[in-house]
């Protein structure tokens, strides 16, 4: 009976109860279960406030609801008490519509005042103030905690390290580099075979991918007199992916400052000149191999590196043989192909210039050589004359030296976090807190950003890049690539606790990033840098030239049979 009251009470108050039991009938103390949505609980207490008796294990539970809130009782004096003591303390009647509606409003009111006072707090800690501890915040403080963490770290860089380390075949090609060189040639001549097909690309692949960061490998193929053999599979009748794959491995090995000195002097050197002469050559072809002879002149310099390296007497022979051979001519023809048109070819005729022409004491230009052409002689002419013009004037001489040597990166990323930190502290001050503007939170949030922002990329890109790429072209056997890896994954746990205190010192720094490097790289599209010249769009065009060709032949054979056919017998 009083479970259909209840029922009964809350279907009038369109409320939704379940209420099952595991026998049927009258209830003798099983077990009783009540499901009742929060929201309909609240409306039913809030209307009414009658006391329950409800057996449950045959024991009575006395239920008492006060408009407000229940309370149970397993002993009935103490819900007697309570009762009388409900009834005895009159309370002010909140369930009307418009005392809600005040409550509402008070706790938005307050809950509004709140924010704000967290978004002053906020504001102070992300303009660089010291954090206060948070309630319930809790450090770690322990030892074995923290030895912990660095011992399971440093296993799963062991097995990063393992991974890696199986992955990579160095080893096997330094030590049976002629027996792949054979198998090269061999494979080459049986490409029209589906099998041997795959098996040419797939070693072709790999020694692309193992002469562009291995330098032992480099000297060891250039060495062994293995540079003519790229070459000649560029001349060779293969498919269009096997050709630029062997372009791009004479790239990587006309790389290597000591193979410079070996490359000028080999028979396939003109070659080489015959190929990007050709116009009826693929546009990637010759690109690739303008860039080959520019890789001959052009010094490669890093901060592991120093100029004595790569500056010697030998290289300035390197660089006049090279305008004996007509390199000059060719760049300069390369350059006025807006396809084709490459930074790195204008660099190549200036180091060339230098080491070809020289000053006597009347300021006359004198050639070291007399079998450089003359068309090439008025090129370099002009060259060394604009680059002594420039020399002169101290701001284009350090403007230069500023963005050969990569610092003009740092500096947009830079200005780029100042930007960002000013920007992003005025914008908190004025919208989310209404407090004035703070200038002096404002240059120091600045500063701290842009600092941030340009001490980041000199470590992770000036330094650490640099030192990895120097360190891994160096690499020989498994075994120091396996403790080269390790180090280089156990050398990243540091920052687990860096990149915190990085955060609270500058909050705007990765914002500060995204700012720099798009000032960056806007800067480099504007001034038309290499990095933006895509090789996929050469290949392309490639691709439709041989397209429409292969057609336009085609076309010619059937306009050839055509008379023949339309003949009539006599």
């Amino acid at each position: 009976m009083l479970i259909s009251l209840i029922l009964k009470d809350w279907l009038f108050h369109s409320c939704q109860a379940v209420v099952s039991t595991q026998s049927t009938g009258e209830l003798k103390g099983r077990k009783m279960r009540i499901v009742v949505h929060h929201s309909v609980a609240t409306y039913l207490l809030r209307r009414t406030a009658l006391p329950l008796i409800l057996p449950l294990k045959n024991r009575p539970l006395f239920i008492h609801s006060n408009g407000f809130g229940v309370r149970f009782f397993s002993n009935q004096r103490k819900f007697e008490d309570d009762n009388n003591n409900q009834q005895q303390t009159p309370k002010e009647d909140k369930g009307s519509l418009n005392e809600d509606l005040r409550e509402i409003a008070k706790s938005r009111r307050r809950a509004k005042k709140e924010e704000k006072s967290k978004l002053e707090v906020h504001l102070k800690h992300a303009l660089g103030s010291k954090p206060e501890p948070k309630e319930g915040l809790v450090l770690r403080s322990s030892l074995y905690v923290e030895l912990m963490t660095a011992v399971v770290w440093v296993f799963i860089s062991m097995l990063l390290a393992a991974y890696f380390t199986g992955q990579d075949d160095t080893e096997l090609y330094l030590e049976k580099i002629d027996k792949k060189m054979a198998q090269l040639q061999e494979l080459s001549k049986l490409t029209h075979k589906e099998e041997k097909k795959k098996d040419f690309d797939r070693l072709i692949e790999s020694l692309v991918r193992h002469t562009q960061t291995n330098d032992s490998l480099r000297k060891l193929i250039v060495e062994k007199g293995y540079f003519g053999i790229f070459v000649n599979l560029i001349k060779a009748d293969l498919d269009a992916n096997s050709i630029n794959y062997s372009a791009k491995i004479l790239d990587h090995l006309s790389q290597l400052p000591s193979n410079k000195p070996l490359i000028i002097n080999d028979e396939s050197m003109k070659s080489i000149i015959s190929i990007v002469n050709d116009v009826e050559s693929p546009l990637f072809i010759r690109k690739t191999m303008g860039v080959v002879l520019s890789n001959l002149a052009v010094p490669v310099t890093n901060i592991f590196s120093g100029d004595s390296k790569v500056n010697g007497p030998e290289f300035d022979q390197v660089r006049v043989r090279l305008a004996e051979l007509g390199v000059v001519g060719i760049l300069t023809n390369l350059n006025q192909d807006k396809k084709l048109r490459r930074k790195l070819f204008g660099t190549a005729i200036r180091y060339i210039s230098k080491s070809c022409l020289k000053v006597n004491e009347k300021g006359e230009l004198l050639s070291v050589s007399s079998s450089i052409p003359n068309n090439d002689l008025i090129v370099l002419q002009q060259s060394f004359k604009q680059s002594a013009e420039e020399e002169q004037w101290a701001l284009i001489r350090y403007k230069n030296a500023f963005v050969n040597s990569g610092l003009a990166m740092y500096l947009h990323t830079s200005l780029g976090g100042a930007l960002w930190g000013a920007f992003e502290s005025m914008r908190i001050m004025r919208k989310d807190t209404k407090i004035p503007i703070n200038w002096k939170l404002v240059l120091r949030s600045a500063l701290r950003t842009s600092l941030v922002t340009g001490l980041v990329p000199i470590y992770f890109v000036g330094i650490g890049v640099s030192l990895y790429n120097y360190a891994n072209h160096r690499i020989d056997t498994n075994e120091q690539r396996f403790y080269f890896s390790l180090a280089t994954f156990v050398s990243l746990y540091p920052w687990y606790y860096l990149l915190p205190i990085v955060e609270r010192f500058s909050p705007f720094w990765i914002g500060g990033h995204i700012v720099g490097f798009m000032s960056f790289f806007t800067y480099m599209y504007i001034t038309e840098n290499d990095m933006f010249k895509v090789d996929n769009q050469l290949i392309y065009e490639d691709a439709m030239n041989k397209r429409r060709k292969e057609q336009e032949k085609k076309e010619k054979e059937k306009a050839l049979l055509a008379p023949s056919n339309n003949k009539s017998p006599a």
